[in-house]
């Protein structure tokens, strides 16, 4: 089971913003869902610190909105913390994951990823 904790608050003890706290499963490409979704929302990440460990994943961060101001109406608070918790449920579909067990030698990426197409 897949347990998901999202905390999207205007803490005081967060003078950089608005705190955001995830715990939930880690899984492939998840930091990058996270990051994208910050951008989808225009929000600024003013500091974060990330932790995972045995297959769980946690971030504390500060958030702002796009001017760098607190994120302050209730329904927004909402909207942006339910989101989170669905890209921390649900993996995104569109990513792969793909690991190359081989020597490094020069173009490997390209070779890798020419194979792939």
């Amino acid at each position: 089971e897949n347990k998901v904790c999202v905390r999207l608050e205007n803490d005081a003890s967060v003078a950089e913003g608005t705190s955001l706290k995830i715990k939930c499963a880690d899984y492939p490409c998840l930091l990058f869902d996270l990051f994208n979704l910050s951008q989808d929302l225009a929000l600024q990440v003013r500091r974060a610190k990330l932790a995972v460990k045995a297959g769980s994943f946690e971030m504390e961060a500060a958030v702002s909105d796009c001017a760098g101001e607190r994120i302050m109406e209730a329904e927004d608070l909402r909207r942006i913390n339910k989101l989170f918790t669905a890209v921390a449920v649900n993996p995104s579909p569109q990513h792969s994951v793909v690991e190359v067990f081989a020597p490094d030698r020069p173009n490997l990426l390209r070779d890798v990823t020419e194979a792939l197409r």
